[in-house]
């Protein structure tokens, strides 16, 4: 599978470049940046060519599909170039801004016969990936309740003035858009489709006027979540699956199970990267293996929770998804 990188800065950069290299149907042929020092740093890392643009990559090169991994207002423009070319896709979260940009991006992928992963890469660590597989199967019981923080306070920094991550237009609802939706994704996982949101969503200390706090309670038919995210506080990042029979911890980098009290590792049941296994999902979707894992329409519904949200916080009342997915 012939893939190239679109946005050479970033994720792409950090984390698919490495991935990539581990999937032996994967191939990657080139990137894409606006930047001349992206693309320097990245050729010279990769030891693949860089072009300012998608249309120059393929004048000089036969690609299959892209990663787009560029900043989060450019995800819809690289989507309708992308399936313009013929091309699939798998596109780093949130699949776009708005649920309108989404379902856009959703028809064109339909229209054309053109895969549409969503990377929701968080759900795919290993720590977390093996902790949401064992609540499935049932290690702790039925589960009734998820709780969920991530907070960073990288999101209020200096360095981050006159980026794209500083302006609100950039990013609906703020920490909730660029961090927060690795919770709501996490807790959709375990208890399935969410069916209204109460939720604060402020702007506290940030200079910058992005959305720094949020408190989310989402309702699903089996359960609740209480997902929290805040720019305003220091790095750390928890979820809780509480069950009928015990509890697991999850974190990043490490899973523990919590039964009458008594807290024990868990054994991790895979040791492959998130980049690995969604690039390998991506091929295999391509290849007509197996459906893609994370589709447009998941990627939707995230977005959906996170506008619900901002609706709630604005009009201090609970929302249901039925009312803004439109169904």
């Amino acid at each position: 599978m012939r893939i190239a990188f679109i946005g050479l800065k970033g994720i792409n950069d950090w984390h698919y470049l490495p991935g990539i290299r581990t999937v032996p149907d994967a191939q990657l042929v080139g990137g894409v940046d606006p930047s001349d020092k992206a693309r320097d740093s990245f050729s010279e890392k990769a030891k693949v060519p860089t072009y300012a643009s998608l249309a120059q990559l393929l004048e000089h090169h036969q690609v299959d599909a892209v990663f787009i991994g560029t900043p989060n207002p450019f995800h819809l423009p690289n989507i309708r170039e992308a399936v313009a070319a013929g091309l699939h896709m798998a596109v780093t979260k949130p699949l776009c801004n708005t649920t309108a940009e989404c379902r856009e991006a959703i028809e064109l992928a339909r229209k054309t016969g053109r895969v549409l992963q969503v990377n929701h890469e968080y759900r795919y660590r290993p720590s977390v990936a093996s902790g949401l597989e064992l609540a499935r199967r049932g290690d702790i019981g039925d589960i009734t309740l998820v709780t969920a923080h991530m907070g960073s306070d990288g999101g209020l920094s200096a360095g981050n003035a006159g980026t794209w991550r500083s302006d609100p237009k950039n990013v609906p609802g703020g920490c909730l858009n660029l961090i927060g939706i690795h919770m709501l994704d996490c807790a959709n996982a375990v208890l399935g489709q969410p069916r209204e949101i109460s939720a604060s969503v402020r702007c506290i200390k940030s200079q910058f006027g992005i959305e720094d706090t949020a408190s989310l309670l989402i309702d699903y038919d089996k359960g609740s979540a209480n997902v929290t995210v805040s720019y305003a506080s220091s790095h750390r990042d928890c979820i809780v699956l509480h069950g009928t029979l015990g509890n697991l911890i999850l974190t990043d980098k490490e899973a523990f199970r919590m039964v009458k009290r008594v807290t024990t590792p868990v054994e991790l049941l895979t040791s492959e990267s998130s980049a690995t296994i969604l690039i390998r999902q991506f091929c295999d979707a391509i290849h007509g293996i197996k459906p893609v894992v994370f589709p447009g329409e998941a990627g939707l519904l995230l977005v959906g929770m996170i506008e619900a949200a901002l609706l709630s916080s604005r009009e201090k009342r609970s929302i249901s998804l039925d009312s803004v997915l439109g169904k």
